[in-house]
């Protein structure tokens, strides 16, 4: 090799990344730590980067310190298992049966207490932003939706799924590396006083309650007693933090009370409806498969897209961008970001299966169940679109720890439903059977004393073309009913894309009517794929944009005559054989919809109208981002002559 091509090869090479998980943790500092007897391995040296308390989750170079029975009872009965997926040392206050371990094995009186040690050197030693989130609905998805839009403007550590324990929080904080920006730890609870420990772990520096409502009511004696200790994770903030408040909350003055009176809060930040909300909703619209959203931010307008249907992932999103702007992250980035959010684990997850007739749609939301949370869920169901035969139908059991008036909160659900677009409901459990008794015959299905009963009779409930939603408390074991109906594939086989539409693939689209505005709040519009409307005023609206686009002088108010008044002086004709649309965005194929040889110029228009929703992949475009949507329109003046293949 050259000279020259040996210093090209090394100037390369310096050039290169190189990706490298930092040492966490060394046998050093946690015998500085934590005091214990080395049973194995008391004279080697190891390096940890990471820290595990699940055996499933260990990977080379984690520190595994038992936390809980399936630890424990592994560690005991096979702990080289842990060396062998790559372990670098085990702590437990369990003595392994085996007298020959693969690697250093530090028993101890109490892992908590290590836990506890290293979390607490970790969080003194860490320069992460801190975020503790809690909520009676909306913990989960609102956690993930943090890291997610931090994710790209940094390195993010959050808790995993809907783990929220102490121990959680400290297996997090036990992983704050040099190179994290981000921690986002999720805060869960029960009795009073339950939150005071993990605020007092976790010291955030911003603080999210999502909401104040009925769940663990059982271990509470009132909503405030709920509210109270929600509210508790206030206590942990850092001084000079920031609590982000619900102000839609009726609890919303109690929150703000307590925030001013423990001193340690320097902001206050709001999100909801209402006109004095610091990030407040002005104007949402529902999709088959998302949200527009349109807000205002401190001040600043925003427009986005969030990638998941219903009303409570657009409420989620305005306290998304609340922590974002709380942390000093780019609020508008973050925002762009949502479109892409992809459904928790059995929080609204879709999935596509196959009956004898057709394939049917299941969204599986089984982790829990509150009165808000199933509301939400059955709204959502009344957004999907359906073939012509097919049906919404929802498989509801019980919703647990809802305290002395479970029963009529179970019956109140009945409103809900026969006031959405659900076509039959199934329940399960004694609870449910409130709700089954309260619904009018025409939607009341099968009830079931437990999910094994339900999954059992799962084939006679479904049809091709439906649609199901499967709900449930976790302790119902809803999720059985998921599982029987994949038929033992994969939940990853079986998952359903993004954009896929069960009323397209069956070929033909229900001509439902949107859902009523006044269902929703007055701030709501409604947009419903597969139903807009081509009313001579949606032509108008239409018609202006592109006319806008064409910069063609705007037309006069129609009276009548839509189509003569709206093409005149705009150098097109009066008629045109035919009409398309072609829509081009980057990332995405580009969409085609033609229709020809109408009766006049405004029926042309009508009937494109009616197909481009319709189309199964609408739902990628943004067309409420004209910055990243382009359309083209071709207007087909003559009837095109028929031509020879051959030729």
């Amino acid at each position: 090799m050259q000279p020259s091509d040996s210093s090209h090869w090394l100037r390369s090479y310096r050039l290169m990344p190189i990706q490298c998980k930092p040492i966490l943790w060394t046998r050093a500092k946690v015998d500085e730590l934590t005091p214990g007897e080395w049973i194995c391995g008391a004279n080697l040296d190891w390096y940890a980067t990471g820290v595990r308390r699940e055996p499933g989750r260990v990977v080379h170079g984690d520190l595994f310190i038992t936390a809980g029975p399936i630890g424990q009872n592994l560690v005991a009965n096979n702990i080289n298992r842990l060396f062998a997926q790559g372990a670098v040392a085990v702590v437990t206050s369990v003595r392994p049966s085996t007298n020959t371990p693969w690697g250093p094995v530090l028993l101890v009186p109490d892992t908590n207490h290590v836990y506890e040690s290293l979390a607490a050197d970790s969080l003194a030693r860490a320069t992460a932003k801190i975020i503790g989130v809690t909520g009676s609905v909306g913990k989960t998805g609102t956690k993930d939706a943090i890291a997610h839009a931090l994710s790209h403007q940094g390195t993010v550590l959050s808790t995993p799924g809907s783990a929220n324990s102490d121990t959680v929080i400290m297996e997090l904080l036990c992983q704050l590396a040099p190179n994290i920006d981000y921690a986002v730890a999720e805060l869960g609870m029960l009795g009073p006083n339950s939150m005071l420990r993990k605020a007092g772990l976790c010291q955030p520096h911003v603080a999210l309650i999502t909401a104040i409502g009925a769940s663990h009511r059982h271990h509470h004696n009132s909503e405030l007693s709920i509210a109270k200790t929600k509210s508790d994770i206030l206590t942990g903030v850092r001084p000079g933090g920031v609590a982000v408040l619900p102000r839609d909350s009726r609890f919303f003055d109690y929150l703000v009370d307590r925030a001013k009176s423990l001193g340690n809060i320097a902001d206050i930040v709001t999100f909801g409806r209402h006109a004095e909300s610091d990030v407040r909703l002005v104007n949402q619209c529902l999709l088959a498969d998302g949200t527009d959203v349109e807000i205002v931010c401190h001040g600043r307008r925003l427009r986005y897209r969030v990638g998941l249907p219903g009303e409570h992932h657009a409420m989620n999103s305005l306290a998304v961008l609340a922590v974002v702007d709380a942390v000093g992250a780019d609020v508008r980035a973050a925002a762009s970001t949502l479109k892409n959010l992809s459904p928790s684990f059995r929080r609204g997850e879709r999935f596509r299966i196959e009956l004898a007739g057709g394939p049917c749609e299941i969204i599986d939301d089984t982790w829990n169940a509150s009165p808000e949370s199933v509301a939400a869920a059955l709204r959502v169901l009344s957004l999907r679109p359906l073939p012509t035969n097919g049906r919404r139908v929802a498989a509801l059991g019980d919703m647990l720890e809802l305290g002395p008036k479970e029963r009529q909160l179970h019956r109140d659900l009945a409103e809900v439903i026969t006031t959405s677009r659900i076509d039959i409901v199934h329940t399960v459990g004694m609870l449910m059977q409130e709700l089954r008794d309260a619904l009018p015959g025409s939607v009341r299905g099968q009830h079931f004393a437990s999910s094994v009963e339900m999954a059992e009779d799962l084939p006679r409930l479904l049809l091709p073309g439906d649609c199901l939603l499967v709900k449930g408390s976790n302790a119902t074991n809803m999720a059985r009913v998921v599982t029987t109906a994949l038929r033992r594939r994969t939940r990853e086989e079986s998952a359903a894309p993004r954009y896929w539409s069960l009323a397209a693939e069956m070929g033909a689209t229900s001509a439902d009517e949107a859902m009523p505005v006044d269902m929703l709040e007055e701030s709501t519009c409604v947009r419903f794929s597969g139903t807009l409307e081509a009313t001579p005023h949606a032509a108008n609206v239409f018609f202006s944009e592109l006319r806008g686009s064409l910069a063609i002088e705007p037309a006069t108010a129609m009276s009548g005559g839509v189509d003569q008044q709206l093409l005149a002086g705009s150098g097109l004709p009066a008629s045109f054989w035919g009409f398309a649309i072609t829509l081009y965005q980057p990332g995405v194929e580009r969409l085609m919809v033609v229709r020809a040889a109408q009766a006049s110029a405004f029926e042309n228009v009508c009937q494109v109208m009616r197909q481009l929703p319709k189309h199964p992949r609408f739902s990628e475009f943004d067309i409420a981002d004209w910055q990243r949507c382009r359309m083209q329109v071709d207007f087909i003046v003559e009837e095109p002559e028929p031509v020879e293949l051959a030729t």
